[in-house]
């Protein structure tokens, strides 16, 4: 993307104003000249662009990752959102009764969530 920018545009100029104010504060911080700070050297032309192919790349992680997300969605918008309407419209209980019992519900399914990461890591290790 940098590659792509004219040199005298205002993106390229507020990028190299970036650096130099960065290349200050870096300065600053270990009390030395600016001037006596290299500015970094990026090689356009060595840096690629990922191609959408790499994400498929390890599919068992995919699919993991894919599968806990779908899992999580439905949990939040299936038992979250309308189980208290259910609550109401089936058991005849009042919404502030079927509201306060789903904020439990709400933090029972705030654990898996937390844990989901770990089983993640033991599947995908």
């Amino acid at each position: 993307m940098s590659g792509s920018l004219p040199p005298n545009s205002a993106g390229a100029r507020a990028r190299r104003q970036g650096r130099l104010e960065a290349r200050r504060s870096l300065a600053w911080a270990l009390k030395v000249p600016p001037e006596s700070l290299p500015l970094p050297q990026i090689n356009e032309a060595a840096t690629r662009k990922t191609p959408w192919s790499d994400l498929f790349r390890y599919p068992r992680s995919l699919l993991v990752s894919w599968l806990t997300n779908l899992g999580m969605q439905t949990t939040g918008y299936g038992v979250i959102l309308w189980a208290p309407t259910s609550f109401v419209m089936l058991l005849g209980v009042s919404p502030a009764e079927a509201s306060y019992l789903f904020i439990f519900v709400s933090l029972a399914g705030a654990r898996p969530k937390t844990l989901s990461f770990w089983n993640r890591v033991e599947i995908c290790d």
